[in-house]
């Protein structure tokens, strides 16, 4: 049953990236209601699928696989709520093709166990927090990648493309300062959670992780002051922004990497 609806979930991701792209291309104005429906069809068999095998809950068996299917499930519906209001679907095209990546080794993967953590509800808070804080600032560093395009293109006095269909900078700018935002308090409270809940939050096999983390989020922080007290912006508020979601990406699934392949241990 898991199978076959990681398999329509692929099928339907699948589907809405080409809508997608052909839209981008120029070579069909398709209707946004329609890969929108599509895309959220396949995030729902998506959702199903995690439900009965990796989100928290009783005997939650939390893999690198399946922990990163669930990280692109949340960035996948994160990026489809954002398209309801900014005309953003062009990211799609890179976001979901790795979404089918995870929701398929996710689905392989299924039967791999290892040992597993403790879930009682401190935990899942924990987990939750933290997975929704990597997908909310994934997506903004995406963002920052497509609003510096845009705003070289503008430099140049060439705005075509996918740069001529985006909103205007000052919206693009106020709309990843929200996502950063956020971002930020998903995972302060993950951190937060994590601190009370974990019986040891710097034993050996979560240093590396907690390091990551706390560096991330410190330089984050200093990026949201940053950008609110003294109006950092352009290449630099790009270059923090990545600089930060690229350590909490490498501590997290390198350290995930690293106990499960090797220590076979989570």
């Amino acid at each position: 049953m898991e199978l076959s609806l990681s398999l329509t979930a692929v099928v339907f991701y699948l589907a809405a990236t080409v809508l997608i792209a052909i839209r981008t291309a120029g070579y069909y104005d398709t209707p946004p209601v329609l890969f929108r429906t599509v895309w959220f069809a396949a995030l729902i068999c998506h959702g199903f699928t995690l439900a009965t095998t990796a989100l928290p809950g009783g005997d939650w068996n939390p893999t690198f696989f399946s922990t990163g299917s669930t990280v692109a499930l949340l960035l996948a519906a994160t990026l489809w709520i954002s398209c309801l209001s900014k005309p953003l679907d062009i990211l799609g095209v890179f976001v979901l093709p790795v979404t089918v990546l995870f929701t398929l080794l996710g689905a392989i993967n299924v039967t791999r166990t290892v040992t597993a953590m403790d879930t009682g509800f401190g935990m899942q808070m924990h987990i939750l927090f933290s997975l929704s804080a990597y997908s909310i600032l994934i997506l903004a560093a995406a963002l920052a990648v497509l609003l510096n395009r845009q705003t070289q293109r503008l430099h140049r006095g060439n705005p075509t493309g996918t740069s001529a269909n985006l909103p205007p900078v000052d919206a693009m700018e106020s709309f990843l300062f929200h996502l950063l935002t956020l971002g930020l308090v998903l995972l302060s409270l993950g951190l937060i959670t994590g601190w009370i809940y974990l019986d040891n939050m710097f034993a050996q096999h979560l240093t590396h992780k907690v390091a990551f983390s706390i560096a991330a989020w410190l330089l984050l922080s200093a990026l949201f002051f940053g950008h609110l007290l003294f109006g950092w912006r352009g290449r630099k508020f790009l270059k923090l922004t990545l600089t930060g979601t690229a350590l909490l990406v490498v501590g997290f699934f390198g350290s995930k990497i690293v106990l499960e392949f090797g220590l076979q241990r989570i």
